[in-house]
């Protein structure tokens, strides 16, 4: 079962760009075919920029294209050292992910799978993605793409649970900040809670310290395990919740999740499914439709549960150096 983020495509005019055809209409209300024509053949241009400020090209595959679904494997590379002997090699891994577009006139997504390959950051080939694109959106067409997270708004037990149990996801620290201990309010059952946030104000108060926090870390292999029914734990997350003061939940895979912020919408997608709609041949090579039909059916569902979702609203990072055309 694989893990997948759900990213909405969102096409504007580019900055100080001329963005009409030789028709006079705006390219942009072709944008979804312009950004169609990435996909016609069995590869996409794709690099990353590395530490030097390089850029690096990508193997990205076409896996299978039907209709609006595109199935894309983004590979990765990454060096790995190899002990042969008295001496260690360096050879050049290429593990990847699975992208999966739904590109229509009036409904864009992205879905990209969490994968140890670019370290379980679906982020980080959103950007990847997001800067290859433009380069040629941009130039070609005067067409911006921003691949936005969508977002949702969750319960912070609820959004525990789901990353744990449905992603099985492992909780690896979680920091409790108290910012003004004479704000805190008072507890129905004082008997616990009450004397250990007592004694951390008493500590914090003789050695001047006008804020304190609790942090809980796990070993380097182990989990945390944080539950709702652990009653002392859930009246210390009430505590915050109650009063807005900060919880940090730090997941291995998803990375931090703050009491109150939205979190990004993730979704499951059976092997089964995939795997079908990527082979879609049979044996006498003739298309069959029953893996068609069922990725079909699953965009469909993601964008029936994220539409209510918000977008995600990334920070403006400076421009990378531009492809050469």
């Amino acid at each position: 079962m694989a893990v997948f983020a759900i990213y909405k495509i969102h096409f504007e005019q580019a900055k100080q760009k001329d963005c009409f055809g030789e028709d006079g209409e705006k390219t942009i209300n072709k944008a979804h075919e312009h950004f169609a024509k990435f996909f016609v053949g069995s590869k996409v241009k794709v690099c990353k920029i590395n530490r030097q400020n390089e850029q690096v090209p990508l193997e990205c595959d076409v896996e299978q294209r039907c209709e609006d679904a595109v199935a894309l494997f983004l590979c990765n590379e990454k060096n790995v050292k190899i002990p042969k002997k008295h001496e260690e090699l360096t050879e050049t891994a290429l593990p990847g992910c699975y992208v999966l577009v739904y590109n229509r006139a009036d409904i864009g997504l992205i879905a990209i799978e969490r994968s140890s390959a670019f370290d379980s950051k679906p982020d980080k080939v959103r950007d990847i993605l997001q800067d290859s694109f433009n380069s040629t959106l941009e130039h070609d067409y005067g067409i911006h793409l921003e691949l936005k997270a969508k977002m949702n708004a969750e319960d912070f037990w609820e959004a525990v649970y789901k990353q744990t149990t449905e992603f099985n996801d492992t909780i690896k620290k979680v920091v409790f900040d108290f910012p003004n201990f004479k704000k805190v309010k008072s507890i129905d059952d004082p008997n616990d809670v009450q004397k250990r946030l007592g004694m951390m104000y008493y500590i914090a108060n003789i050695i001047g310290a006008k804020k304190a926090g609790l942090h809980l870390e796990a070993s380097k292999d182990g989990a945390l395990n944080l539950d709702k029914t652990q009653e002392d734990m859930a009246q210390m997350v009430n505590l915050c919740c109650d009063n807005g003061y900060n919880i940090a939940v730090y997941f291995r895979k998803y990375g931090i999740y703050r009491h109150g912020q939205d979190t990004k919408a993730l979704v499951t997608l059976d092997d089964d499914i995939l795997q079908e709609f990527i082979k879609g041949q049979i044996s006498l090579g003739t298309s069959t439709d029953k893996g068609n039909l069922a990725i079909s059916q699953w965009l469909e569902n993601v964008r029936h549960i994220t539409e209510t979702y918000n977008d995600e609203e990334p920070p403006k990072k400076k421009r990378k150096r531009g492809y050469t055309q």
